[in-house]
């Protein structure tokens, strides 16, 4: 697989595990079971926690979720930077899947300068190679690392 896929995949969990960890965090949530159920309850919202704007949408198997440093907030004293992504939760205990639309958008985002490099259909083509490599697997339409 590509290397620099590699690393852009590799920022992408990292970035979406920053987005669970927030929604843990500020909902005093323990378990992805619990995050589920807090779609029943707030399917969507905008709240303030750790000196940062949060905004999250649930859809389908996943969410889609972006910060900002809030309004009037010394910067210098929030220790996280503004984050969008669009995850899609994993099977079992795993928390992200990984879908090749919503990376390529990450791309679109992140790393514009490999947008052309990188279209969906590469990514899949990409993916499909590491599952031949074994270092990828693929379950209900989404990637996974070993």
């Amino acid at each position: 697989m590509d290397e620099n896929l590699k690393l852009i995949v590799k920022d992408y969990l990292i970035k979406t595990e920053e987005a669970k960890i927030i929604m843990l965090e500020a909902f005093a949530l323990k378990t992805k079971k619990d995050l589920i159920s807090l779609r029943n309850r707030i399917p969507s919202a905008t709240f303030f926690y750790a000196g940062m704007k949060h905004t999250f949408a649930f859809h389908g198997i996943g969410f889609r979720f972006s910060n900002e440093y809030a309004e009037g907030v010394n910067i210098e004293k929030v220790n996280r930077k503004p984050i969008r992504v669009d995850m899609e939760l994993g099977h079992d205990d795993i928390w992200c899947g990984i879908d090749a639309w919503k990376l390529y958008y990450f791309i679109e985002e992140y790393y514009p300068e490999f947008k052309p490099q990188f279209t969906q259909a590469k990514i899949v083509e990409e993916f499909d190679t590491g599952i031949k490599e074994k270092t990828i697997y693929k379950k209900f339409n989404l990637y996974y690392f070993y």
